[in-house]
């Protein structure tokens, strides 16, 4: 008897476990996995991204001296170019984890890796 009891409660916790996320099996517009890395445009999605998190005073913009200027396309088409655009944001290897203010989203780094492999279009 005791080993039936055994051999049920054994059965009941592997059959009973769940083991699925709730927001990984039913995607809702505006998580991270429903992020939109296709038709990524540096005007309509990098840009905006950039001037909100970046390019503001006394950081990455014009009055800015630390060389890293990210206020143009220009400019963030060459950090993009150096690698140093997606290491800082994605805080990966030897570059600093910017921006300071805190991590972006998950899905606005996915949208500028996305924009970078593209080949950083002035789009």
């Amino acid at each position: 008897m005791k080993r039936l009891f055994i051999t049920i409660a054994v059965i009941s916790i592997f059959t009973g476990c769940y083991n699925d996320k709730f927001d990984k099996l039913y995607v809702t517009p505006g998580t991270p996995d429903s992020c939109n890395v296709t038709t990524v445009t540096y005007s309509a999605i990098v840009q905006p991204i950039i001037q909100q998190n970046c390019a503001i005073s006394g950081c990455h913009d014009a009055s800015s001296s630390n060389g890293f200027l990210l206020d143009n396309y220009t400019h963030v088409a060459t950090q993009a170019a150096s690698g140093a655009l997606v290491g800082t944001i994605s805080h990966s290897g030897s570059y600093p984890a910017m921006p300071l203010s805190g991590s972006l989203t998950t899905c606005q780094i996915k949208q500028i890796q996305a924009w970078v492999t593209a080949g950083y279009p002035n789009n």
